[in-house]
């Protein structure tokens, strides 16, 4: 039961959803998710394994994961409620277990459901919670997710500079953890924005900050030609994309400072 159930806890985090029409409050599935029937089954499974683990007495670890889990599959099934339900349940347990990163889970995911509802500063005061102990656990990558979902309600509001400056903060950070993909992202949004502010020249420095990045990005991929082609140079792997900086229904599985950057280098062994 315990392989079943965490075969089910990493696909529930994978459920995809996309907005629609610009519009906070629909949602849709993407023609690959899953279908609600599927969903449904599955949010029928976990409260039967929470129910178990209550009656068994099993550790109020695995289920603080499940209440979370279960939090991620309503907000995918559009039940705004009962996806915040589960994760208040999450983050009392979290701290009531003083676990950081249960709680900072709920307090990010709770923030996107704020957000959704358009009750904007207590997204942003739930956004903070989760930043505070991003920076407690230094998850870095945490942080920069959050700069960017509080840079984007900034934006939402018009509030320009407060929005410019949460993207730099990401900025910062997507230099040290060499994350090109943010890099890209975060110069793109400041040339953005900096340009309908008017600010021309502050525009044209980021955009060209941009087109570097991506020259940058574009010599990668050739060098990886190269070596695919025989050469001994160092060279670099494509090891997929990283999960999307946008904020979504689950967090869970972000695991604290372990992500990578969407290339990584490394050395060729000599022959």
């Amino acid at each position: 039961m315990v392989a079943n159930f965490k075969k089910l806890i990493a696909e529930v985090s994978k459920m995809v959803y996309e907005k629609v029409d610009n519009d906070a409050k629909a949602y849709r599935f993407l023609p690959e998710a899953e279908t609600k029937d599927v969903l449904k089954k599955k949010v029928k499974y976990l409260n039967k394994h929470l129910r178990d683990c209550q009656q068994h007495e099993k550790t109020e670890k695995e289920q603080v994961m499940i209440y979370g889990t279960l939090g991620t599959a309503f907000f995918k099934l559009g039940n705004f409620e009962k996806a915040r339900e589960n994760y208040e349940i999450q983050l009392n347990m979290g701290e009531e277990l003083k676990d950081l990163e249960q709680q900072r889970m709920a307090h990010g995911n709770i923030g996107v459901l704020l957000k959704l509802q358009w009750k904007l500063s207590e997204a942003l005061e739930r956004y903070d919670l989760s930043l505070d102990i991003c920076k407690k656990m230094n998850n870095r990558w945490g942080m920069s997710r959050l700069y960017n979902n509080m840079a984007n309600i900034y934006e939402m509001t018009m509030d320009f500079e407060k929005a410019i400056q949460y993207q730099k903060d990401r900025l910062e950070l997507a230099k040290q953890l060499e994350d090109q993909d943010g890099l890209v992202k975060s110069c793109a949004c400041i040339a953005a924005m900096y340009h309908t502010l008017h600010d021309h020249q502050s525009a044209i420095d980021y955009y060209e900050m941009l087109m570097d990045q991506l020259r940058e990005n574009l010599k990668i991929l050739e060098d990886l030609a190269d070596d695919e082609s025989g050469s001994e140079d160092e060279g670099y792997v494509n090891l997929g994309g990283d999960d999307d900086d946008e904020e979504g229904g689950g967090e869970g599985g972000e695991g604290g400072d372990k992500k990578k950057g969407r290339f990584s280098k490394f050395k060729r062994k000599k022959k």
